[in-house]
C-alpha cells in the first residue's frame, strides 16, 4: 500500500490525502542548508510555549525574515491557530521558502484556515518539491497516484526518494514491487525498502518481512518494526505468526519464533501494553498449554477492543465446551456473529457449520451452510466442507448426532446459487465496504426466516 508521509512516520491509506494528520516539520529538517542551528532552537522554545521566544521569531518574520514566518506558522499549528498559521505559512511561501510552501499545501489539503482546496494545495506542493523538498515531492506523487497517473507518481516518488525521504523510498518501493508506472522489480523495491528502513520507518520494515515471508530474516524484519510499539507493526508480526485474519489460524514456521523465549517475552510485553493482537496471541499460546482459564482472561480483554480473531476463539471456548462440563453453542454464535461484524472472515465459516448443524439457534439450513461455504472458499477447510455438502461422500466428518451429510439435489444447488445472487445485490454491490460480513450474515438470516418450513 503506497502511504502518505508529510514528513514524520505514518502509515497511510491510498485516496486519503486529506486524511492525513499534523506533520509540523521543523524547516531545518527540510532544508540541509541555509538554517542556522541558533534559529532552530529559537523555534524549538517557541514551539514549546515561550513567549519571549515566539515574540522574537515574530518579529523576524515580519521584517522579511521567510523562515522564522514557517516557523511561526508552525507554532499557531501547534495551537491550532488555523487562520494565524495559514497567513503565516502564505507570507513564507509567497517569498520562496520550501518549507512554507510545504505548510501552505498542508493547510490547504486539510481546510486549516480555509476551504479545502487540492488544486491549491497540488500548486505549492509542486514548488517546494522542485526546490528539492522530499516530503513535498512524496505527496505530489500520492496526488498523482490518487488519479491513477502511476508514471507520474513514480517520477515523483523517485525525486522524494532521492531526497532520502523515508516514505518517498517506500513509497518507491510499493511501486517496484506492485509494478505501478514501471516493470516490477523486487531487487530495485529492496533496495528502496533498507533504506527507508535504516532511518527507521517501520512500515518499511514491515514491507521487508512481509517480502521475506516466514523466514528468519522475514521475522527479524517484523521483530524490528514491533519493537518500536507501533500498534500497526506490533499487530502485523502477530498476525504473521498467527497467520491471521485472512486464513484463519494455521501455524508455520513463524509460530515457533513465537512460541521461544524471545518471542514470547515480547508478546508479553505487547499484550500488556494492550495491543488486542498481541493478547489474543497470548491467548493461544495459553491455550496450546492447556491453560485455558488463563487465555480466556486475555480474549475477554482482546474483545474488549472489538478484535475479531478474539472474539472467534471465544466462540471456539463455548462451542467446544472448554470452560463448562458442557458445550454453549448460543454463547458460542453470539461471539462468531460479534466476530463477523468484526469482519473476521473465519468467523462467517464458523456460522457456516452452525448452519449445517443446526445449532447456536439458527435452525438448521444446509442452502445457507452452502452459500457460506461457497463465500469463505479462500479459508482453509471451506473448500472440503462444501465439497461433502455436494458429495456426501465423507462417512460422519466428526459432526454431532443428527447432523446428516446433505449430499445436495440439482434444486438445493440452485437455491444456494440464486442466495449467492441475493448476496451480491444486497451485500457487495459497493465492493468490500467495512461491514460487509455482517451484511452478508443479515441477507443469509432473512433467507434462512423466509425458507424456514423448507429447510432440510
Amino acid at each position: 500500500m503506497v502511504r502518505l508521509s508529510c514528513g514524520v512516520r505514518r502509515a497511510g491509506v491510498v485516496g486519503a490525502v486529506l486524511a492525513v494528520g499534523l506533520f509540523l516539520v521543523w524547516p531545518s529538517a527540510n532544508r540541509a542548508a541555509g538554517v542556522a542551528p541558533t534559529d532552530f532552537a529559537l523555534w524549538r522554545q517557541a514551539d514549546h510555549g515561550n513567549q519571549a521566544a515566539l515574540k522574537t521569531l515574530t518579529a523576524r518574520a515580519s521584517h522579511g525574515d521567510s523562515t522564522a514566518a514557517d516557523g511561526v506558522a508552525m507554532c499557531a499549528l501547534r495551537r491550532k491557530d488555523y487562520p494565524s498559521a495559514l497567513a503565516w505559512a502564505r507570507r513564507s511561501a509567497r517569498e520562496g521558502d520550501a518549507a512554507g510552501q510545504l505548510n501552505l499545501a498542508e493547510c490547504y489539503l486539510h481546510g486549516w484556515g480555509t476551504q479545502i482546496n487540492p488544486h491549491k494545495a497540488a500548486h505549492w506542493l509542486r514548488l517546494a518539491a522542485t526546490q528539492g523538498n522530499g516530503t513535498a515531492a512524496n505527496l505530489v506523487g500520492m496526488l498523482a497516484f490518487q488519479r491513477k497517473a502511476y508514471k507520474t507518481a513514480l517520477t515523483w516518488f523517485r525525486q522524494a526518494a532521492r531526497t532520502g525521504d523515508a516514505t518517498g523510498q517506500l513509497n518507491l518501493a510499493e511501486c517496484y514491487l506492485r509494478g505501478w508506472g514501471t516493470k516490477a522489480n523486487s531487487e530495485k523495491a529492496v533496495h528502496w525498502l533498507r533504506l527507508s528502513a535504516t532511518q527507521g520507518n517501520y512500515d518499511a520494515e514491515v514491507a521487508l518481512g512481509n517480502f521475506y515471508g516466514d523466514s528468519k530474516r522475514g521475522i527479524a524484519w517484523m521483530y524490528k518494526a514491533a519493537l518500536t510499539g507501533n500498534p500497526a507493526a506490533v499487530t502485523a508480526l502477530v498476525q504473521r505468526c498467527l497467520n491471521e485474519p485472512e486464513v484463519g489460524f494455521a501455524p508455520g514456521p513463524a509460530y515457533s519464533w513465537l512460541e521461544g523465549k524471545a518471542g514470547t517475552a515480547w508478546l508479553h510485553k505487547a499484550a500488556l501494553a494492550g495491543n488486542p493482537a498481541a493478547e489474543t496471541a497470548l491467548a493461544q499460546l495459553y491455550s496450546d498449554a492447556g491453560r485455558i482459564s488463563s487465555a480466556y482472561d486475555w480474549l475477554r480483554k482482546a474483545s474488549a477492543q472489538h478484535w475479531g480473531p478474539a472474539d472467534r476463539r471465544l466462540g471456539d471456548i463455548y462451542y467446544n465446551g472448554l470452560r463448562m462440563a458442557q458445550p454453549h453453542y448460543q454463547h458460542a454464535a453470539a461471539y462468531y456473529k460479534r466476530a463477523v461484524k468484526e469482519s473476521d472472515l473465519k468467523a462467517l465459516q464458523d456460522i457456516g457449520m452452525m448452519f449445517w448443524t443446526g445449532r447456536g439457534g439458527w435452525g438448521r439450513s444446509i442452502v445457507a451452510a452452502a452459500a457460506i461455504f461457497q463465500l469463505t472458499s479462500k479459508i482453509p477447510g471451506s473448500k472440503f466442507w462444501l465439497r461433502e455438502l455436494v458429495t456426501g461422500t465423507y462417512p460422519n466428518g466428526g459432526l454431532p448426532p443428527g447432523a446428516k451429510l446433505a449430499n445436495l439435489i440439482p434444486s438445493q444447488i440452485q437455491e444456494v446459487n440464486a442466495l449467492l445472487v441475493d448476496i451480491q445485490k444486497q451485500a457487495m454491490d459497493k465492493g468490500r465496504p467495512a461491514g460487509e460480513l455482517a451484511r452478508i450474515l443479515h441477507v443469509i438470516n432473512q433467507y434462512v426466516v423466509a425458507h424456514r418450513s423448507t429447510n432440510p
